[in-house]
């Protein structure tokens, strides 16, 4: 059974940001690969943990005639924590922390709302 989520939003030194996230794309990509050895069997036997990766991605909606608060050219650069945390309608929280922007692609509607697709990647996650 899926979970539903309640809420998405950026923490920026622990205070959260007015941006609006709409969508959110998220992986967990732990790297395990086979150990091939030389057996009789000519299977692998063994497998071995790789450094995780946590990529993400995900769409910040800017309202008609709102400023938009977040440098994203400089998020996770500056020496600031950034989080960007999912929150279930059960209360439990997933942190996707110290997260560093890849790309920033933006696209504007006929309403004048700015949308802007951030991707990156983030170094740890925490569940509480």
């Amino acid at each position: 059974m899926a979970e539903l989520v309640q809420a998405i939003f950026l923490e920026v030194d622990g205070v959260r940001c007015a941006t609006t996230i709409t969508k959110i794309d998220t992986e967990e990509n732990w790297q395990r690969e086979a150990v091939k050895t030389i057996n009789r069997q000519r299977r692998a036997l063994f497998d071995r943990n790789g450094i995780p990766e946590f990529p993400l991605s995900f769409e910040a909606v800017i309202k008609r005639g709102a400023q938009d608060e977040v440098d994203w050219e400089k998020l996770g650069k500056d020496g600031k924590e950034v989080s960007v945390v999912v929150e279930k309608d059960d209360g439990k929280r997933k942190s996707y922390r110290r997260f560093v922007v890849q790309s920033n692609k933006e696209s504007s509607d006929a309403d004048g709302n700015v949308t802007r697709s951030i991707s990156g990647y983030a170094k740890d996650v925490v569940i509480s």
